[in-house]
């Protein structure tokens, strides 16, 4: 406060999503070792903070494979979900949905959200729900669910984005 920052609001998203996202014992076999990555993934913060992770892993652990690339994503996705305010991330088979609460909602409108939703070619369903949005994206066959935690990382990523530019354009009218 003292430097004239203001604490970005955040939210502690819930992440369900029903995939295999672990370090597997004979990738990291040590214990100890394990919780502090598991750690370390938690508290994951930006982009750069997941890419030196994914640096040091290599080089103490070496190469990894697909459910240890899937747990960096999601720690990186919980990251930018408590970023763009949302509640929740859930799966049920098919549909893979995003909540934002009143606050989350408070920042963006419906045009914004169709306009973000334009960028993916997954069929998506905007709802009110409880004072905020839900939206829903279908998964088509053929489609893989790494793909779809892409699609949720690169939406999550820009829906801070869009309120940004809104309270930009708002100061210069003023």
């Amino acid at each position: 406060a003292k430097k004239g920052k203001t604490k970005q609001e955040r939210t502690d998203a819930e992440l369900d999503l029903d995939v295999e996202a672990y370090l597997p014992s004979d990738y990291i076999s040590d214990p100890r070792q394990k919780i502090e990555i598991y750690k370390r993934i938690q508290r994951i913060d930006g982009a750069d903070e997941l890419a030196d992770l994914q640096s040091d892993l290599i080089d103490r652990f070496g190469e990894y494979d697909a459910p240890v690339d899937r747990l960096l994503k999601i720690g990186l996705l919980k990251d930018q979900a408590d970023q763009a305010l949302l509640t929740k991330i859930e799966r049920k088979d098919t549909h893979w949905t995003m909540h934002i609460g009143a606050a989350g909602r408070a920042r963006l409108g419906g045009e914004d959200l169709f306009a973000l939703l334009s960028n993916t070619t997954l069929q998506a369903q905007v709802t009110d729900k409880d004072g905020g949005y839900q939206i829903t994206l279908i998964q088509r066959k053929g489609i893989s669910d790494d793909t779809m935690i892409d699609t949720l990382m690169t939406l999550t990523a820009a829906l801070p984005k869009i309120e940004q530019k809104k309270v930009h354009a708002g100061s210069k009218h003023e």
